[in-house]
């Protein structure tokens, strides 16, 4: 195996081709290996700044170690973007002597760099941050420090069994050259001794993408024993070229890796056509068995863009079964299902292309076979909007249906699945994830994705399930859970109305507290499920940062003519517990109705055994207070005797409500009882009850139980003559979902945070008003700087009323109420952090001194900046300017400050399909620690500073910040990535050439390969 070292002296290049010419000739390696180095970053020390700070940017896709050269004895630390305590990574040099060149490279030991992503994109914030101390400045000659990153570079050509020497602080990267696309197996097979490699990989495409791959071991079974052999990843190859992969190992004693591409069987399944695969055509005997060989097999299947297929799987006998898995081909690669139930499965084609079903051996040394069915799928077209749809599946015969959505919509599906016959069918591609959906049109990457529901709601036995769907075209399945029976499953759909309305915003500062306009929608019940409302979706307008509330208000007065001043109860029944064996139930209604006639409050069978009667009230709406008239007044010999109120809740009547007032003392004089407006229990209440009687509906009504406290009784029953319900609450949900199409490219919409909707309540005399956070529902409130339009999808759930509900919407936007300040970085910190040993001994930061001069002092009213809607803070924000990738140091001294929260904020790229948290935190401080230094990484040069801030308060209510913002120079550190390049051939010749580009000083560096095959050189012209 050969070695070399690049440094920028022009005579490498030339000297190195010419020794990899001869080496390639006389050799003919079949592999090369070399030691590379990323772009180096120079530190110069001196006795004033012995701290030097750089940055990290690592390239994507990439593992990358680093690698320490100079003359001198230092510290190296390596840190996340707020210098967070423990560093990240650390090396101390101090080796014997004072030059240490000769020991270079002196590599981070167990630090790796792991810069792949699914997106080829890097999250700006694992952009790490460098701090190189010398040591001992003042007696020493300063040099410069080299900083590198390093990785073991390798080529495999496809044919090749290559061994590749490990070394436990620097991962490798392996270019592995494929000629043909299709199905692949790499072996790793470690050459070490125990303990066993620990290692990680990732392998990218010719085109830069992840690709998807399976590890697994294969593992020997006997009947004693298990014995493992070696790993092997799973993958496709799409297409030809040069795969890069990236291997982390770590180990305690010297290893190599041999990688080898194992050989496979590739054949066609064909449609509807019974194929048998295994490792044996027949019953195997004894003896044949102790001559098993690990298997591959391969099934293709060939299809059209948005096509479904089913496979069925029969086991004919099985010892030990393959692992089976399917590959479907997409836009940058092959999609892997590995490890799927040997049962059945459904295939799908994101695009047009070859897929895979494949049976590979993990454990083996048993024999298998199976047979398999292939049948094409066709997809029934679905039309949304239609009322009822519905579709019998036949045992294991799946139903797939697709429609097409012209432009973005949110649609509201419900599902039933019938208990009779007992399939109990399903819709979706997974029996853990239901309710799924495919969406071939998609940016995404891939060519689909799956799409959820984004809301469900349940409404008595029904469940209603929310969408927000992109336009373009969906397909699902729909199959038997049991498949022994056949099943029948309905579907109801309609489109969400969009109001074509904006709900406006409100900018508030200070006195001012309600938002001045409002976007009235108005919501009709459903035409055929009681309990739940059309819902609809309006636009919110995003222009600029601040701190967004929603803002929720129902009139009233809007809803005078259907909240009754007093009303007579809908239904009144006792429960008599000492009916045997487990009670009775007495429909008093009309006695109730009348007032010529009365009733007892509890069972009037055996005075003295109340204590477990229960009086239920039901009425369609709630209602808050309750007065009684009575013909015999309840006696209690004693006074600890006491009623309980108790709301249903779902489940059961176990949730007691509090009452405010109760007049009638426990119904033994006539009087009124007032519940508890605000009791969770009563905010909680809803309609239904936990027992089924012939002539009611118990789901059309409120029900409140009230019962004796357990043990006691009355001596003299209470007779109810008069029964009257006054100040009737309505009460309902208002549930929300937030979208907005997304800015980065591989995603169609992305939903922020949403705090759950609100429940509003109203009577005769009080409106009801509340608030929402969204977009960002953890302090410090703040939305960045994602600007654009967002869709609210507004569901209103739970209502009893079957009028018309007006709803009234506006967004607060409290981000003026903020202290605000403009700070230009343009020096070099007066102090070092280095040089900060003790600072308030010393008198830095300190308000009353003179040592440290302050760039910005700021005083402000905290009472202005307060808002009592977002925890009571108050917020100061400095804008910045200064430079991005710079190490940034800001002073903090401050008056009348308890504690307060720093956040770094700044504009940052999209690298999902939701924001980066550009909002982040540097410090959280109390007192008396509030008088502090902090450096911290910046990647823009047009950042915010917020101070989340809890002052001391009255009488001195006027806060003062002293800031000071210098920033650092910062050495920029990148990776470079040499990929072997690879051309089909044209020819037969006699060499095999692959051009490796090496970015140095100097230009291209051409290695040449040669391979040795059967006695006689054979050569292929890229």
């Amino acid at each position: 195996m050969t070695k070399s070292k690049f440094n920028k002296k022009k005579l490498i290049p030339f000297l190195a081709i010419l020794t990899l010419v001869f080496l390639g000739v006389f050799n003919l390696n079949s592999v090369y290996a070399i030691h590379m180095e990323g772009d180096g970053a120079t530190f110069y020390p001196d006795d004033e700044h012995p701290i030097q700070y750089g940055v990290f940017i690592p390239t994507p896709n990439m593992y990358a170690t680093m690698s320490i050269g100079g003359s001198n004895q230092g510290q190296f630390t390596i840190m996340d973007w707020r210098n967070s305590f423990p560093p990240i990574a650390q090396e101390m040099v101090s080796y014997p002597g004072e030059n240490i060149s000769l020991v270079y490279p002196w590599y981070f030991e167990g630090y790796l760099k792991d810069s792949t992503s699914f997106n080829d994109y890097l999250d700006p914030w694992d952009i790490e941050w460098l701090n190189v101390t010398a040591f001992n400045p003042h007696n020493v000659t300063l040099s410069p420090f080299t900083l590198n990153t390093v990785f073991n570079y390798h080529v495999m050509i496809e044919g090749t069994s290559p061994i590749f020497p490990l070394n436990h602080s620097i991962p490798l990267q392996i270019d592995l050259v494929i000629k043909n696309p299709g199905p692949k197996i790499l072996k790793f097979d470690w050459l070490t001794t125990n303990p066993p490699v620990i290692w990680d990989y990732r392998l990218i495409s010719p085109s830069e993408e992840y690709v998807l791959s399976y590890p697994e071991t294969a593992r020997y079974n006997t009947l004693l024993s298990t014995e493992e052999i070696f790993d092997y990843i799973v993958f496709v190859a799409k297409k030809a070229g040069t795969y890069r992969l990236l291997v982390d190992a770590e180990h305690t004693h010297p290893a190599y890796l041999n990688l080898e591409f194992l050989k496979s069987s590739i054949s066609n399944l064909p449609f509807e056509k019974l194929k048998f695969i295994g490792n044996s055509d027949k019953d195997p005997s004894l003896i044949e068995q102790t001559e098993i060989e690990w298997q591959s097999n391969w099934l293709k299947i060939s299809g059209k863009k948005g096509e479904l297929y089913r496979i069925d799987i029969g086991e004919d006998y099985v010892g030990t079964p393959p692992t089976f898995g399917i590959w479907m081909p997409s836009e940058y690669g092959y999609l892997g299902a590995a490890g799927i139930l040997p049962t059945s499965g459904v295939f799908y084609f994101p695009e047009d292309g070859n897929g895979y079903f494949s049976f590979i051996d993990a454990d083996y040394g048993d024999w298998y076979r199976y047979s398999l069915y292939l049948k094409k799928l066709n997809v029934l077209d679905y039309n949304i909007g239609d009322n009822l749809t519905t579709l019998r599946v036949s045992r294991d015969q799946e139903k797939a249906i697709g429609f097409t959505i012209e432009q973005d919509s949110f649609v509201r599906f419900n599902f039933t699945s019938y208990s009779q016959p007992a399939g109990n069918p399903w819709i979706g591609f997974d029996l853990f994830f239901q309710n799924e959906f495919l969406f071939k049109d998609s940016k995404s990457m891939v060519g689909f994705e799956s799409n959820y529901p984004i809301e469900e709601k349940q409404v008595g036995s029904e469940t209603f399930y929310y969408y927000y769907f992109p336009a373009g075209t969906y397909t699902s399945v729909i199959q038997n859970e049991n498949i022994s029976y056949d099943g029948v499953f309905q579907i109801s759909s309609k489109y969400v109305d969009f109001s074509n309305e904006t709900i406006p915003i409100s900018s508030l500062s200070y006195p001012d507290t309600d938002p001045s306009q409002f976007l009235t929608l108005e919501f009709d019940p459903d035409e055929y499920y009681n309990g739940i409302y059309d819902a609809q979706y309006a636009y919110i307008n995003i222009t600029q940062p601040g701190q967004y509330i929603l803002n929720t208000t129902i009139y009233a007065s809007d809803y005078l003519a259907s909240l009754p001043l007093t009303a007579n109860p809908a239904a009144v029944v006792v429960f008599n517990s000492s009916v045997f064996p487990s009670g009775s139930y007495h429909d008093w209604t009309e006695e109730a109705l009348d007032p010529l006639k009365s009733f007892p409050a509890f069972s009037d069978d055996t005075v003295g055994e109340q204590s477990n009667d229960i009086l239920f009230i039901a009425y369609p709406q709630k209602w808050h207070n309750m007065e009684f008239n009575f013909s015999q007044l309840g006696t209690r010999e004693n006074p600890a005797l006491d009623l309980n109120y108790y709301t249903y809740d779902g489940n059961d009547f176990t949730s007691e409500v509090s009452e405010t007032l109760d007049t009638t003392t426990e119904f033994t004089s006539n009087g009124k009882i007032v519940l508890e407006l605000m009791d969770t229990e009563y905010l909680t209440w809803i309609p239904g009850a936990d027992f089924d009687l012939p002539t009611i509906e118990e789901d059309d009504y409120y029900w409140l139980a009230i019962s004796l406290e357990p043990g006691w009784d009355y001596s003299q029953l209470p007779y109810i003559q008069i029964l009257k319900l006054s100040n009737i609450t309505l009460q309902g949900d208002l549930n929300f979902a937030l979208v907005r199409e997304s800015s980065y490219q591989y995603a169609d919409y992305w939903q922020p945070d949403m705090e759950v909707g609100p429940t509003l309540l109203i009577n005769q005399y009080q409106n009801a008003t509340e608030a929402t956070r969204f977009l960002e529902t953890g302090q410090p409130y703040i939305i960045g700087f994602e600007e654009g339009v967002y869709k609210l999808l507004i569901i209103p759930h739970g209502w009893s009323g079957s009028e018309p509900l007006k709803v009234n919407f506006a967004v607060e936007n409290f981000w003026p109420y903020r202290h605000q300040a403009f700070y230009n970085i343009t020096d070099e910190p007066n102090l070092y952090l280095h040089q900060i040993n003790n600072y308030t001994a010393a008198g830095y930061g300190q308000i009353n001194d003179t040592i440290y001069s302050y760039g910005l002092t700021t005083t402000y009213n905290s009472t202005e900046s307060e808002l009592i809607e977002l925890a009571n803070e108050n917020y100061f924000v400095i804008e910045c300017v200064g430079s991005a990738y710079q190490w940034t140091q800001l002073v903090i001294a401050c008056n009348n400050v308890s504690s307060y929260r720093a956040y770094l904020m700044q504009d940052l790229p999209w690298v999902t399909n939701d924001p980066n948290y550009e909002i982040r935190e540097i410090e959280f401080a109390s007192y008396p620690f509030i008088n502090n230094t902090y450096e911290f990484g910046v990647h823009t040069d047009h950042f915010y500073i917020l101070f989340e801030v809890d002052g001391f308060g009255s009488p001195d209510e006027m806060v003062t910040f002293r800031i000071d913002l210098n920033q650092y120079n910062t050495t920029m550190l990148t990776t470079s990535v040499p990929i072997a390049s690879y051309t089909p051939p044209m020819d037969t010749g006699l060499i095999l050439g692959l051009a490796i580009g090496i970015p140095v000083a100097a230009g291209i560096i051409v290695v040449i390969y040669v391979l040795k095959k059967k006695g006689r050189i054979l050569s292929k012209t890229p």
